[in-house]
């Protein structure tokens, strides 16, 4: 499947007509089919949704809505003990990035780019930081508003966003693969920035060993929802092409529930019953831990900083 010589539109990276039909997937009833490029590794999705589309896949009102399409997160929901178990895992993983991000931050301003329910600007509180969050869901704009202020909070797309301020960093935890245009955003994302300004991007791994190996049952494939897939080659060349350059490359998920959800996706699509396939994926939970700690680059996220020239 990986070298289907079917050739789709121009890559957004190389600007060459070089890309090539890996599969197609399923969602809500809607065909895509994803395209590689042998250029840079990047994939996309075709068409683009529209903005029809978009309403009926973004059709969930809240957080926990969104995590229960992972089957593991929904089951984990289920049990006695789920909730507090994901509760601790969420925090665990916020918790890193505010370490790693304050560090970047200093004494400065901070621009969240699709923040949520403000969970991670929330972190902040206690620090000597201008924090400021950008989010096109209602629902979710206005429980970060509860959290951080309803001045620190704008409910807009970033391509809409107008300020006089400068930003010493801005994060996008897994939102530029969400975005049609990702080198408009840098581009505009570059102007936001003041001088040597750092931005933090956190996408899935598109050369991760999990999407080659699960293609169209890969959890994280989410179709509809995420348009593009990086590799560290990609992501690289579109931050230079929008003036900025990689300071640090990490690959995050050791710790990661989409590995086993990808399994039970898997074993459902082959017809095992929906119970068996799950409980076969948290069997298997352990050893992709495991795998995980090993894998490095085959991980399932890619993360960059980069610094604004």
């Amino acid at each position: 499947m990986e070298k289907m010589a079917i050739k789709a539109s121009s890559c957004l990276v190389c600007k060459k007509r070089s890309m090539h039909k890996l599969f197609s997937a399923e969602n809500k009833g809607i065909q895509w089919k994803y395209y590689r490029c042998y250029s840079c590794d990047l994939i996309k999705i075709h068409p683009i949704p529209s903005k029809q589309q978009l309403r009926k896949i973004y059709s969930y009102s809240n957080e926990e809505k969104q995590a229960r399409t992972n089957r593991i997160i929904n089951l984990l929901y289920k049990l006695p003990l789920g909730k507090i178990l994901l509760s601790l895992y969420n925090s665990l993983l916020i918790g890193k990035r505010y370490s790693m991000v304050l560090k970047l931050a200093n004494r400065g301003s901070l621009l969240d780019v699709g923040c949520g329910s403000g969970h991670f600007l929330s972190k902040f509180q206690d620090q000597n930081i201008i924090k400021k969050g950008i989010e096109v869901n209602k629902t979710l704009a206005e429980l970060a508003r509860q959290r951080i202020g309803k001045e620190n909070v704008y409910v807009t797309k970033i391509e809409s966003f107008r300020t006089a301020a400068k930003f010493e960093v801005i994060t996008l935890w897994h939102t530029l693969e969400h975005l049609a245009k990702p080198d408009k955003i840098l581009n505009k994302l570059n102007s936001l920035l003041s001088k040597n300004g750092k931005l933090v991007i956190e996408v899935p791994n598109g050369q991760s060993l999990a999407r080659k190996v699960f293609s169209r049952h890969w959890q994280l494939l989410m179709p509809g929802q995420h348009l593009y897939f990086f590799s560290e080659k990609s992501l690289r060349k579109l931050l230079e092409k929008n003036g900025f350059k990689v300071l640090k490359i990490n690959y995050y998920g050791i710790v990661s529930y989409s590995l086993s959800s990808s399994v039970a996706n898997l074993l459902i699509s082959k017809g095992l019953n929906f119970t068996l396939s799950v409980a076969v994926s948290l069997i298997l939970f352990l050893p992709t831990i495991l795998f995980n700690f090993c894998a490095f680059k085959w991980r399932e996220n890619l993360m960059i900083i980069a610094v604004k020239k």
